[in-house]
């Protein structure tokens, strides 16, 4: 019963983002603490040379970029795509899932034709959410891609 009404309490708790983004500036807990740390909303993650806009759905992923940056998930191998995205004139994302590469690869090369394809239904709706969201506000461009599998 505890566990229900703490849980009630802290989805209705306003401006998280706004304390968590105080909270990593002064202090980073440990992944075991911010683990429960989340928010849904926009946020800025540093790329290693340029800043971009990712949607944070309340998922594991955009919780540890939220805390961590590109240390947090992946970080050699989103490091290593930073890098490579600055000279590539197109670039497929394939298995897109939050859609962290393409968002990446649009933020270290503006002129890059990026394409996002994820083939999971329910990752696609999300993804797609996501990107029209950061689309309209920050006018990124993307193209994304659903494959069906059959």
């Amino acid at each position: 019963m505890f566990k229900k009404i703490a849980k009630r309490l802290y989805f209705l708790m306003p401006f998280k983002k706004h304390l968590f983004t105080i909270l990593k500036n002064i202090y980073l807990p440990s992944q075991k603490i911010f683990q429960h740390l989340y928010f849904k909303g926009v946020f800025n993650v540093f790329s290693g040379t340029n800043t971009f806009k990712m949607y944070h759905t309340g998922k594991i992923i955009e919780n540890q970029l939220f805390w961590r940056g590109l240390d947090g998930f992946e970080p050699h191998s989103l490091k290593l795509w930073s890098r490579l995205s600055r000279d590539a004139e197109t670039i497929f994302d394939l298995g897109a899932n939050s859609g962290i590469y393409s968002l990446i690869s649009k933020s270290e090369n503006l002129n890059a034709k990026v394409y996002a394809f994820e083939c999971v239904d329910r990752v696609f709706d999300v993804l797609k959410k996501i990107l029209i969201l950061i689309i309209m506000i920050f006018h990124v461009l993307s193209k994304l891609f659903q494959i069906k599998m059959e």
